[in-house]
């Protein structure tokens, strides 16, 4: 039987009931690709790629296998790399240390 991707289990704040537990993955797809998702749209000079500008259009899917048949949504986004990149998806789902 296959690992459900999302669990609900009770909360430990007084004002919430239960809260929902999620394991979701993103399809990124980088520029050079004809299916690329993601574009670099201000590149930077720093060879860690500080202070680069890029927006994506990734699929939200429920396994890591990119041609999972079940696309939850799609995560668009303005973001641009930080020392501790946030992703946040409709102010409910964080990802923290996101690389890329």
């Amino acid at each position: 039987m296959a690992t459900p991707y999302f669990t609900i289990s009770p909360a430990q704040y007084v004002l919430c009931q239960s809260e929902i537990k999620m394991k979701l993955y993103l399809h990124q797809i980088v520029q050079g690709n004809p299916n690329q998702n993601q574009v670099l749209m201000v590149p930077s000079p720093h060879p860690a790629q500080f202070g680069f500008i890029a927006v994506n259009d990734w699929g939200i899917i429920v396994a890591p296998d990119p041609n999972a048949n079940k696309l939850l949504g799609m995560q668009r986004a303005f973001m641009s790399r930080r020392t501790k990149t946030i992703l946040v998806v409709q102010g409910t789902v964080t990802i923290t240390n996101a690389m890329g």
